[in-house]
């Protein structure tokens, strides 16, 4: 018979297994099966029995070796969720040895919330790792004199114990973001603020990925937020632009606390609800929706007062009015 994670627990909810047998028979399951739903199932019911220091030492091994992305990034989030005031000895080592971004972010996300002193020096040990040759020309040599790099280095020469725990953190996320996007978006430009090391402004606007077996020129636009690897990391941004792509919802952008310009000209947007998520942008102050069928659909007053919204560009708005003149003649 085989056993699931669920019915394992199962079991021991109606008293057939002992607590010591269901811990095995789930530790049996995320060490050795291929599966990798079946191995978070057994984690999440593992978690379920009650913390102790051997679950501790089973999510610890697999942040270590474990080749699996996805197990590796789970068990860093229980580990913040469930191990945080003996996290950082495990984390710190981890953070020089992780490649993959989404674990990357992960851990940075632990340390910001780990409150010890050596805290801030590891997070500056990994900004020097991070500034070497190898990370910064990721971005490319399409960026004027790599901005990033002079960014970093610049940062690099001043007191960054100055700076505080979440910002040295946010240099990071911001620095590891950019490096992930610029893999997949041939295009992407961005500016930085140079006293804080964060994005500030990010073109997306009518990209092509260069991806294998598409025909030369095939241009492939982006077709939802969610696709934009780590954009919601980007908390400083002030402008985005994301311009001449396919995209239909905007909801994910709601999280963006500090956006102030957003272009989404060209794309499909059309749903009535998408006003209601640009409203909650609490800090937008310029949007741009012209060329999307919501803009035939709505007026300015649909949006809040101090807002400023262009439906419409100013060579369509000249076209409607000498329309009406000789309609009206």
């Amino acid at each position: 018979m085989v056993f699931t994670p669920s019915k394992i627990f199962e079991q021991y909810i109606q008293n057939l297994l002992d607590k010591r047998t269901t811990t095995e028979l789930l530790t049996i399951i995320i060490d050795n099966s291929d599966e990798e739903s079946l191995r978070v199932s057994a984690l999440i019911y593992y978690e379920k029995l009650g913390l102790n220091d051997s679950f501790f030492e089973i999510l610890e091994q697999l942040v270590i070796s474990d080749s699996d992305q996805t197990i590796r990034l789970f068990a860093i989030d229980m580990i913040r969720e469930n191990f945080l005031h003996k996290a950082f000895p495990l984390i710190n080592w981890a953070i020089q040895h992780e490649n993959a971004y989404p674990c990357q972010v992960s851990l940075i996300k632990t340390l910001k919330e780990i409150q010890e002193d050596d805290v801030k020096h590891s997070l500056i040990k990994y900004l020097y790792h991070l500034s070497n040759e190898s990370n910064l020309m990721k971005i490319g040599e399409s960026y004027s004199k790599h901005k990033y790099k002079m960014v970093i280095k610049q940062l690099l020469k001043k007191e960054l114990l100055n700076l505080t725990q979440n910002q040295l953190a946010d240099i990071i996320l911001n620095y590891l973001t950019i490096l992930e996007l610029s893999l997949s978006y041939q295009y992407l430009s961005y500016e930085i603020n140079e006293e804080l090391g964060v994005v500030t402004e990010l073109n997306l606007s009518d990209l092509e990925l260069e991806t294998k077996g598409l025909p030369y020129g095939w241009k492939y636009n982006i077709e939802s937020i969610e696709e934009i690897t780590g954009l919601i990391n980007l908390t400083r941004l002030i402008k985005l632009d994301l311009s001449n792509n396919n995209i239909r919802t905007i909801k994910d952008l709601m999280q963006m606390k500090h956006l102030e310009e957003l272009n989404l000209s060209n794309n499909k947007i059309s749903n009535d609800i998408e006003i209601e998520y640009l409203n909650n942008i609490c800090s937008l102050q310029l949007i741009d929706l012209h060329d999307n069928a919501i803009a035939e659909k709505v007026t300015k007053s649909d949006f809040k007062p101090k807002v400023k919204v262009i439906l419409k560009t100013y060579l369509q708005e000249l076209e409607e009015r000498f329309e009406k003149q000789i309609l009206q003649s």
